[in-house]
């Protein structure tokens, strides 16, 4: 695999004729592992002390009838870094001109000046260098899946450790003027003469249509990183429903890629700025204030979405025709969600949001993914049945249950008080060093102070005072004499410096 990218100057290079750009890109296409989690931070700028990102759920594994958690661990390299929202532009218009190539091969040759009309960038030497950037960033970036990567041939999350692009090699003399020119009878084709080469991993869950309609003129219309995050993730997720519920920490931090350092109120912000661009967009139904964002307990809120019904919204993945196989199924209320997503039939889920509170429903959950955690055997065979059966019967939380706003509170004063014995230590280190350095400081100032044969009384003075092991290890020499004899002296200075 090649770490960066190869660039030929040679005159007369492998060219080939690729579909030229049409007018309106509509029905372009997304990976569904890619619309899931983010690939990169959310901003246009990376930490250059930051080379590791991870991203990680909890859901409901049907296959295995238990909850699983997928993580997703992306590393940079140590040249080119962690990819960005602007990486992650590009990244998407590499998959739209394999969507033009029809998905045939691994690689996929193009210009560069092509790519800059599709990504609908300035044509200046500033963008050709910053494509250069991100596909070096892609190159050197590493995606390390756990039950995390959907295979579509055995509909299983599984294991997938890959980089994005093998191979990057870069015409670097094409450019608008220099590229052969197709006839007017050839007007839907273009030349192109750089490819890259995808990953056999990532390109077999291309092959396998792994893959969702995709607007990808309404993406380019999106103003903001959250937002263009945002419609991917819910474009994917309302496949089967209108309606769509997330705990709002879980939303922003796991699957938009926002700082979790961000506080509640600069989420909600946020995403609520991104919210009502996909509103006037016409994706998103306006909610409520009060429907938007509803409050659980201290620190913790749900996120509501609604989509515009068909016909009435623009720019919908969904008005497209998904490469998957649609199954319609009834509205689900977000409560409703949450049970089916934990393995309940959609029935039962219905039966049980309509006889019982929300808040009791939340509770259950609640218990079940402690005991699930704990590994507890009750839950161990059929996860979803013992649900159901403690909502229905009432079942009593076990001793040892805490629940997860109490445990967030404990381990939030768990690490403060780490966090002020960390501080208070600190302190303590920062008075001995400046005891240390004043020491050090009258110390000097004592020697240097005596005229050389002062100097030279003194120090024999020092070294007949010595004790017997000190004096041993200074006539033997060595580091450990070397630094008794420094010892020896330094306390001779201290004892005339305290006796005037």
């Amino acid at each position: 695999m090649e770490n960066e990218l190869m660039e030929d100057q040679t005159e007369n290079p492998e060219m080939r004729v690729v579909p030229a750009l049409p007018e309106k890109f509509v029905e372009g296409r997304d990976e569904l592992n890619f619309a899931e989690f983010p690939l990169g931070t959310i901003s246009e700028r990376t930490d250059a002390n930051t080379k590791t990102l991870i991203f990680e759920d909890k859901i409901f594994d049907k296959s295995r009838n238990q909850l699983i958690t997928r993580r997703l661990t992306i590393t940079g390299s140590d040249a080119f870094g962690l990819p960005t929202s602007t990486d992650d532009e590009v990244l998407l218009g590499l998959i739209q001109l394999s969507k033009l190539q029809k998905f045939e091969d691994r690689r996929v040759f193009f210009s560069r000046y092509q790519l800059l009309k599709l990504l609908r960038w300035p044509i200046s030497g500033q963008s050709y260098a910053r494509i250069d950037q991100a596909l070096n960033r892609w190159i050197g970036v590493t995606l390390y899946y756990q039950n995390a990567w959907r295979d579509k041939s055995t509909n299983a999350w599984v294991d997938e450790k890959f980089h994005i692009l093998e191979r990057v090699k870069i015409y670097s003399l094409e450019n608008e003027s220099s590229r052969p020119k197709p006839s007017p009878q050839q007007g839907s084709f273009e030349f192109a003469a750089s490819f890259f080469v995808w990953n056999d991993a990532l390109f077999k869950s291309f092959s396998h249509g792994n893959l969702k309609a995709l607007n990808y003129d309404f993406v380019l219309g999106l103003k903001s990183s959250i937002s263009r995050r945002l419609y991917r993730f819910l474009d994917k997720r309302f496949f089967h429903s209108r309606t769509l519920e997330f705990e709002l920490k879980n939303l922003a931090y796991e699957h938009i890629g926002l700082s979790r350092k961000t506080p509640v109120g600069d989420l909600k912000r946020k995403l609520g700025v991104a919210m009502d661009e996909l509103v006037t967009k016409k994706f998103l139904k306006d909610l409520p204030k009060e429907r938007r964002f509803t409050k659980v307990r201290a620190g913790h809120w749900r996120v509501a979405f609604e989509r515009m019904p068909e016909g009435q919204g623009s720019g919908m993945g969904g008005d497209l025709p998904l490469i998957e196989l649609k199954v319609e199924a009834p509205e689900l209320s977000p409560v409703e969600q949450k049970l089916v997503g934990l393995g309940v039939t959609q029935e039962r889920a219905r039966k049980l949001a309509s006889a019982h509170s929300h808040e009791l429903i939340q509770e259950k959950i609640d218990v079940l993914e402690f005991l699930v955690s704990t590994g507890d055997p009750k839950v161990a065979t059929n996860p979803a049945g013992f649900l159901v059966r403690s909502i229905e019967q009432r079942f009593e939380p076990p001793r040892n249950f805490v629940p997860p706003g109490v445990l967030k509170e404990k381990e939030v004063a768990k690490t403060k008080r780490a966090e002020e014995r960390l501080t208070k230590e600190k302190r303590r280190q920062d008075r001995e060093e400046a005891r240390e350095r004043d020491w050090q400081a009258a110390i000097d100032g004592y020697w240097q102070g005596l005229t050389p044969e002062g100097r030279a009384r003194a120090e024999e003075a020092a070294l007949k005072g010595a004790e017997h092991f000190q004096q041993d290890l200074i006539s033997r020499g060595g580091a450990l004499g070397k630094a008794a004899r420094q010892s020896v002296l330094n306390n001779h200075a201290l004892s005339q410096l305290a006796n005037g």
